[in-house]
């Protein structure tokens, strides 16, 4: 065993296990901290700015089909553009687009055509081909992009 050096005080077991559950602590504490900001930073009003963007030519959405379709959505500034997945509803010149985004938990939803539903594989929630819930826990239809159909292409507002 080493003796401190002349003007050095020996630190204690007790009290090195006691500094560590300390920094350990404050590290917990800064991670729930900067976390519970991130939370409440999406409530400050500040709206994801939105675009339109082209889906491609109409004529490539089947009359009486459901389509999916990838696209690129925007990134803000902050983030950079990812894909994301729409479901393009068509009946004549009727089109509706759907976030495939359960509303029970956010799990993605399939369009099954033999069944005519979407549905979600995560706790088996069904929406119809209006995006109604048929089945399950989800609380909510899905959601609704809106579309419009300009030049014969389909542009959604994405996020």
């Amino acid at each position: 065993m080493d003796l401190p050096a002349a003007g050095q005080e020996r630190v204690s077991r007790r009290r090195l296990l006691g500094a560590g559950i300390l920094a350990a602590g404050l590290a917990m504490a800064s991670s729930l901290l900067a976390l519970a900001g991130r939370f409440l930073l999406q409530f400050t009003g500040r709206e994801p700015r939105r675009q339109w963007v082209d889906l491609g030519v109409l004529a490539s959405f089947p009359d009486g089909a459901t389509t999916a379709r990838l696209y690129s959505a925007p990134g803000d500034g902050e983030t950079p553009p990812r894909p994301r997945r729409v479901y393009v509803v068509r009946r004549g010149l009727q089109v509706t687009v759907f976030d495939p985004t359960c509303t029970h938990l956010g799990c993605l939803s399939h369009w099954q055509d033999p069944a005519q539903v979407f549905f979600c594989p995560c706790h088996g929630s069904a929406f119809d081909p209006e995006g109604r819930v048929i089945a399950g826990p989800a609380p909510r239809p899905l959601e609704q992009l809106r579309a419009e159909i300009r030049g014969g292409h389909l542009y959604v507002l994405g996020a």
